[in-house]
């Protein structure tokens, strides 16, 4: 009894090499490579600046003290306004952000990226921002990339607390 089976997949595969050279390889590779790359910067530019998401979370957290229970925090990040993200997205952004009615206000950076120049801009719309536990603020490492003072100075000339190296009890 005779196995047929490597004789053909042996076939098999001489015929595949005969068929797709090393240079054919090498570009459908690269082709593929470029046209990856293409979509994501795509993404990139296209859809991710123009899009907004408001999640609601509930954390539990044991030994919270009994004053905290039930805290609405609203954390808004990320914002990057600069020569890609102009200040109507930052507008639409607090809108969303003010509309979840929260207790406390936390903004995570990254207010800026490209140049400190936007900064003022951006904390114009940070500006209408209000929480009655207050709204806080730390930089991100865009921020530091432009001008770390310079972002600061502006969301502080607008109310808003920005800590650095700081705590805050709440």
């Amino acid at each position: 009894m005779s196995n047929a089976c490597p004789a053909a997949v042996s076939d098999y595969n001489r015929a595949v090499a005969q068929q797709l050279s090393r240079r054919q390889f090498l570009r459908w590779t690269l082709g593929g490579l470029v046209a990856a790359s293409a979509s994501g910067s795509a993404y990139a530019l296209l859809v991710e600046p123009d899009w907004l998401v408001l999640e609601r979370v509930e954390v539990a957290l044991d030994g919270l003290p009994a004053h905290l229970d039930g805290l609405r925090l609203t954390l808004l990040s990320d914002l990057h306004r600069g020569p890609y993200v102009e200040q109507p997205f930052i507008a639409r952004a607090v809108d969303l952000a003010q509309g979840a009615a929260a207790d406390l206000v936390l903004l995570a950076g990254d207010f800026v990226s490209r140049s400190a120049d936007y900064a003022a801009s951006c904390a114009e719309e940070l500006a209408r921002l209000h929480a009655p536990r207050g709204v806080y603020a730390c930089l991100g490492n865009h921020d530091h990339w432009t001008d770390a003072g310079a972002v600061a100075a502006a969301l502080e000339a607008v109310g808003v607390c920005v800590l650095r190296n700081q705590a805050v009890e709440i």
